[in-house]
């Protein structure tokens, strides 16, 4: 596999929405991956995403890593100073502007890959986003989309009492919690299966928000499963960091972890 990174249009800062494709001969599938907020997507060593990729391409999936717009991008820069990251790149954007960019990204692998069959994959709140593309919100129309599968991992309709600041911050100020639009999208979908996923000490998402969400897919073909010791962002295994988590979340996923 090779990685190749392209631009599109975004809505906010730099106006611009990166997808990093792993391109591999002959694919099966194709899944559209979306970072939660305030983070970065991209082949770099070491990026969760990077990860996630190179696994799905292993088993013939080709893998889009989308990485929303921002007003700056070297957040490498910000090592020792994370809130200071989230100002500096997303001051001003709101919650419509990141999802429209992941429908942008939607759309444009859609045109790109229209015969392969695809799977939208969002992270906390790029699995709300991902929900709500696929459910017809994102576009407007209520119509949705015709997917292969919809993988949903720390995506819960309620935070946690003491996570209540964290809607002061860029993007989340501007984000409904628990909005019916959540639910209705849930019972709107057009996807052959779905998986939900939470991590049994996440933090950020209780196990009821995160199951509500599961509760409202109106698929047959789907299954909600909670990785013991796992983090919010499937990094880090009873606080320390590892690979556990994802590959827990890759054996239950065989739609696209088994080679057809």
């Amino acid at each position: 596999m090779r990685w190749r990174k392209s631009a599109i249009d975004g809505t906010f800062g730099d106006k611009t929405v990166l997808l990093t494709t792993g391109v591999i001969d002959r694919p099966r599938k194709a899944a559209l991956l979306f970072h939660g907020v305030h983070s970065s997507s991209s082949s770099d060593p070491g990026n969760k995403y990077a990860r996630i990729g190179a696994a799905l391409a292993e088993n013939g999936v080709m893998p889009i890593l989308c990485e929303t717009s921002r007003r700056v991008r070297n957040r490498h820069d910000y090592t020792d100073r994370p809130l200071e990251w989230v100002i500096d790149a997303f001051r001003g954007k709101t919650y419509l502007n990141e999802l429209e960019d992941c429908y942008l990204a939607y759309l444009a692998v859609k045109a790109i890959y229209p015969l392969l069959p695809l799977t939208l994959w969002g992270f906390s709140l790029g699995g709300l986003s991902a929900l709500l593309i696929a459910g017809g919100a994102a576009s407007g129309t209520n119509q949705p989309e015709k997917l292969d599968g919809l993988i949903l991992c720390g995506s819960g309709d309620k935070v946690f009492a003491e996570n209540k600041d964290i809607f002061k911050l860029p993007i989340l100020s501007t984000a409904q919690e628990g909005s019916e639009q959540l639910t209705a999208a849930g019972n709107n979908l057009r996807v052959n299966w779905a998986r939900v996923f939470r991590g049994s000490e996440d933090t950020t998402f209780p196990h009821d928000a995160c199951v509500r969400v599961y509760e409202s897919l109106s698929t047959a073909d789907k299954a909600f499963y909670e990785v013991p010791g796992s983090d919010h962002s499937f990094r880090l295994l009873h606080g320390s960091p590892s690979h556990v988590p994802l590959e827990e979340v890759f054996k239950r996923v065989p739609q696209l972890f088994a080679s057809e």
